[in-house]
């Protein structure tokens, strides 16, 4: 019989409503009560809401997950693609390191670990972000859209392994 690998991952972005804090713990804890983890991609911005509503007990059960980054500020204008797009490539990754780089701080800081994955929010693919990537030590590139893939196996890119759908 031949060994099947699943990798669960979710998003947790939502700053709107403290209920959604809730639901992602609540997801953690399913999770761990079937003896499986997942990659718990979080937006910078989330990260500092949990911190202000005083929500440790969130952050320390999404800690006993994989950590990944989701953006600084998920869906806020301009988003990744809008604000690189005038942009040259040398331009266009220092503007993705200076915009992005406090949401991965946040991460790090308040979950206690360098992030293992990358997201970008929505459909804001960019290739500029690789190369930070690979500064910034995230090792792999997790998407659900098809923009850039290879019959739906992971493949690498930009010295980072990506996966997608």
């Amino acid at each position: 019989m031949a060994t099947v690998y699943v990798l669960f991952w979710f998003d947790v972005e939502d700053c709107t409503v403290p209920q959604s804090d809730d639901a992602a713990k609540r997801l953690a804890l399913i999770l761990e009560r079937h003896n499986a983890r997942g990659t718990m991609k979080i937006v910078g911005q989330k990260a500092r809401i949990l911190e202000q509503r005083v929500r440790y007990d969130v952050i320390d059960t999404l800690s006993r997950h994989d950590i990944g980054f989701h953006s600084n500020w998920h869906g806020l204008r301009p988003q990744i693609a809008e604000y690189l797009a005038p942009l040259d490539w040398d331009e266009g990754v220092a503007e993705f390191e200076r915009r992005e780089e406090p949401g991965l701080e946040a991460v790090r800081r308040l979950f206690g670990v360098n992030p293992s994955t990358y997201g970008q929010p929505g459909p804001n693919w960019a290739p500029q972000a690789f190369p930070v990537l690979r500064k910034w030590d995230i090792p792999t590139y997790v998407s659900g859209f098809g923009y850039v893939g290879l019959n739906c196996q992971p493949f690498w890119y930009g010295g980072v392994l990506c996966t997608s759908h």
